[in-house]
């Protein structure tokens, strides 16, 4: 072979293998390019069925007349605290310190005109719980709310101080139609806010319950008025796929640039993988551990924990920058399954003072309440949030404890 057939040949092979990474190069970047563009196809039409199934704007509840009129009480209560939440301190200061007498005095003068106003609608949506407000969309603002329940708090102990506990009892209670209303009203965080507000009121009724003398009749309407406020809260879960759809909506308008969450990122998801991969594979991360902690809350509540640990730790240890930065569920309130777990505690007491009889409810951190009973005293308890049971230990178990 002649030196110039040799040398087109060497260069043939040197053309060869120099095209070969760049042709590899090439189709990865293809099927890069591909596959991307499959997985964001199949997660745009999973976002729409998130979408269809959990709109952001839900259709007004239809009031009825006793309905309006009921929302015109909560609604003119509030208005009249707002007015004077001035001793918002002060009655928050008397709550945290147990003051009693004539240091009240002031703070329940003032309050007595929405307070009253409060009790006439609480009491008759306990009368009629189906006719219950549907919520008012006007301004809110936690300090109120806080304000309100404080009141309520100090009214409900200036009544027990008389040996009025039934009046006590309503009180605390109006409390509770009030963090109802509260939590379907507005927007943004007033569930959450009427969450945590509602400690103190719970806590006062079981006290009561505990510790004071009611008729059979007052310890049935007590459940029966507990009831509809238990189903009315709504358990953790039923918000997941609404707020990973709200999340999701927001993804194919974002610019992953601009947004600067590209700027700490690893270098292959800055410079090497296209957007919409990081978007289809945040989105299916999201999807996939949501149904796994739905599927788990069925189970057990302990299974449901795991499944939200898992979440938790497998995001710190994801590389995509969306996840790092997404923790969508985070603002899911869980407080939720500890209130029902208060009221339903609540629910068992009363109606075991006055039957003797135990409802067969579930608890919602296990299958089922646990009890003790030692001389004339009943303990009931729930493990709480750890998932724990230390035995009924007020110190680290939800419990109350009643006579019989």
């Amino acid at each position: 072979m002649s030196s110039p057939s040799r040398g087109r040949r060497a260069l043939q092979i040197v053309a060869v293998l120099l095209a070969i990474p760049l042709l590899g190069a090439a189709g990865t970047w293809f099927w890069i390019q591909h596959t991307a563009d499959r997985k964001w196809a199949e997660a745009r039409v999973r976002i729409q069925q998130l979408s269809t199934l959990h709109p952001a704007e839900l259709p007004p509840v239809l009031p009825t007349d006793v309905s309006k009129e009921l929302q015109i009480h909560f609604v003119a209560a509030i208005r009249e605290a707002a007015r004077r939440n001035h001793r918002t301190m002060e009655a928050k200061s008397l709550v945290g310190f147990h003051q009693s007498d004539e240091a009240l005095d002031p703070v329940l003068a003032d309050a007595q005109d929405f307070l009253d106003r409060l009790h006439e609608g609480a009491r008759r949506c306990a009368a009629t719980p189906e006719d219950f407000p549907p919520g008012w969309r006007g301004e809110w603002d936690e300090t109120t709310l806080r304000f309100v329940l404080n009141c309520c708090v100090l009214r409900a102990r200036r009544w027990k101080q008389m040996g009025r506990a039934w009046e006590a009892a309503e009180t605390t209670m109006d409390a509770l139609q009030l963090g109802r209303f509260w939590a379907a009203s507005g927007k943004g965080d007033n569930r959450r806010d009427a969450l945590y507000a509602l400690d103190r009121p719970l806590e006062d009724l079981r006290d009561l319950l505990s510790q004071e003398a009611f008729s059979g009749d007052q310890l049935l309407r007590i459940d029966r008025e507990l009831e509809p406020l238990d189903a009315a809260w709504r358990l953790p879960s039923a918000y997941l796929e609404a707020t990973l759809a709200r999340w999701a909506e927001g993804l194919e308008s974002r610019n992953l640039e601009e947004s600067g969450i590209l700027s700490d990122a690893p270098y292959r998801w800055r410079y090497l993988l296209p957007g919409h991969l990081m978007k289809a594979e945040a989105f299916e991360f999201y999807d996939r551990h949501i149904q796994h902690i739905i599927a788990s809350e069925s189970k057990s509540y302990l299974e449901m924990a795991s499944a939200i640990d898992q979440l938790d730790r497998q995001e710190r240890e994801t590389k995509n920058p969306l996840v790092l930065d997404g923790q969508i569920i985070s603002g899911v309130e869980w407080t939720v399954l500890e209130r029902k777990a208060q009221l339903r505690l609540l629910r068992i007491a009363a109606r075991y003072r006055a039957t003797g009889e135990i409802l067969p409810l579930k608890d919602p951190f296990g299958e089922q309440f646990r009890r003790r009973k030692a001389e004339n005293r009943t303990t009931f308890w729930s493990p709480g949030r750890d998932g724990r049971d230390d035995g009924g230990d007020p110190a680290k178990d939800l419990v109350i404890e009643v006579i019989g």
